[in-house]
């Protein structure tokens, strides 16, 4: 169902976005835990949305707007109706693919999303999925993996749904009919070559007219400028070497987050589906739940042969063709209620139902459980201590980057004294052109114009303290 999402550019750059802006409208899930007691502003399917809900969105957005514009941010901007408006619009929208998402049986395995992730290009170093830098790229970001990975799971388990509205298009039919008559178009084409080698013996050259040549095109014989480097780099991870972490600082943050050690318990089922619709007549209704009692006990009487009678009833074209296989889900909601519910209640093996949803009739085969497990701290330690050092050294680098800065300010004769006094390596270049320099600075033009300056060419001094 989802392998289109890996050949989408789109996709990426959306869950990109989840990395890079702050004011994006995505884990808006989250407004929708508020109370049922508040005013009522919006109802979507039979779901409400109320005030507290879109406050709590402003609210949020404020503030993430607030960190983003910093000094130039203007609240004001969230008193305008259009803006007001524009946000209840993401609220309602969300909502429906939510349902949608919900009434499609719509969702994204751990082995499809650790994938995608895992190929996002910001994440890999040496072309290879880097978790040191995943974790380090979150954390930059106040963000949790748990917390992003459900985001990116939201937005892959809804791009189904948006993907076709978003590169729709509507092409004219005398375009294609003249595109079709242009590909059974044939052409006979004829070539001959004249080698020019045959004639260069003919061909004299005096000095005179290589010297014309080289006048009227001396950009042609010009050689790129280069350069060789000394340079040091002040990152969180050249500091996390030189940062300790106390084991009742991991005992700590293991007991106040015990749910993020925790994986809950999923179960693998297969399904068979008797729709009904929901205009319905009574007649349609009874006929569909006899067919249902019916298919149950059939399959009870033969559970090998559960994936067959699938094949063959089953009205959910998702999974009909794999024997009704809905693969492992938790309980999360990411299945309607009654059904995760059956699912939940039984053990493996077992054949539940006929349950009733709004989509109508299940039959439900249980195929496997694996049971929750919260890791020991022993077994968190190494990732705890690892996300510990991180977090204190993306601390320490604030302080760090302006003793950086006075270091090579003031010693601005050599690198060694900023080396020194921040426990860094110098680093050296061989002679580097203004690509190689670019691709060095990870493409910053600032860097490149600073290298190639006249003052640093002429005074070889240091630059000053550049971010890339």
């Amino acid at each position: 169902m989802f392998d289109f999402v890996y050949r989408k550019k789109r996709m990426v750059q959306v869950i990109l976005a989840l990395i890079t802006l702050p004011f994006a409208f995505f884990g808006v899930d989250y407004y929708f835990r508020g109370g049922g007691s508040a005013s009522e502003i919006a109802r979507v399917g039979g779901e409400t949305i109320s005030q507290a809900e879109f406050a709590n969105a402003i609210s949020d957005q404020q503030d993430r707007m607030r960190q983003s514009a910093g000094k130039d941010y203007d609240p004001t901007v969230f008193s305008n109706p259009e803006v007001r408006y524009s946000m209840l619009e993401q609220l309602i929208g969300q909502r429906v693919l939510q349902q949608q998402v919900r009434r499609g049986n719509l969702r994204v395995s751990d082995a499809q999303l650790a994938q995608f992730i895992g190929e996002l290009a910001p994440f890999q170093e040496d072309g290879k999925f880097s978790r040191a830098r995943y974790e380090q790229l979150l954390i930059s970001q106040n963000m949790t993996p748990l917390a992003f990975e459900q985001r990116v799971r939201q937005e892959l388990t809804v791009a189904p749904l948006q993907e076709p509205i978003a590169n729709g298009n509507i092409t004219a039919m005398s375009n294609v009919q003249r595109y079709l008559a242009l590909l059974d178009q044939q052409r006979q084409v004829a070539v001959a070559t004249v080698p020019a080698d045959a004639y260069l013996k003919e061909v004299k050259i005096d000095d005179a007219a290589v010297r014309a040549f080289y006048d009227a095109n001396q950009g042609v014989f010009q050689v790129p400028d280069e350069v060789k480097i000394e340079y040091l780099v002040l990152t969180p991870d050249s500091l996390m070497g030189q940062i300790t972490v106390d084991p009742a600082e991991v005992k700590k943050q293991y007991d106040d987050n015990v749910k993020q050690y925790t994986k809950a318990e999923e179960r693998q089922a297969s399904h068979i589906l008797i729709a009904v619709k929901p205009d319905a007549t009574d007649a349609d209704k009874a006929a569909a739940k006899q067919k249902a009692e019916a298919l149950a006990a059939s399959a009870r009487k033969t559970p090998a042969k559960f994936a067959e009678l699938a094949k063959q009833n089953s009205q959910d074209p998702g999974s009909a063709g794999q024997g009704g296989d809905l693969g492992s889900f938790a309980r999360d909601g990411s299945m309607v209620k009654p059904f995760e519910d059956a699912v939940f209640s039984g053990k493996q093996g077992d054949i539940v139902g006929p349950v009733q949803t709004d989509f109508g009739w299940h039959i439900i085969r249980i195929t496997a459980v694996k049971p929750g497990k919260t890791q020991s701290l022993d077994e968190a330690k190494p990732q705890i201590e690892q996300d510990l050092k991180r977090q204190k050294a993306t601390r320490k680098f604030v302080e760090a980057a302006d003793q950086f800065q006075n270091l090579v300010y003031e010693q601005a004769d050599s690198l060694q004294a900023a080396a020194k006094g921040l426990n860094l390596e110098v680093k050296t270049t061989p002679m580097l052109t203004r690509a190689q320099v670019q691709a060095l600075a990870q493409n910053s033009p600032k860097f490149v114009q600073t290298v190639f300056s006249a003052e640093s060419l002429q005074a070889k001094r240091n630059t000053e303290a550049l971010e890339v």
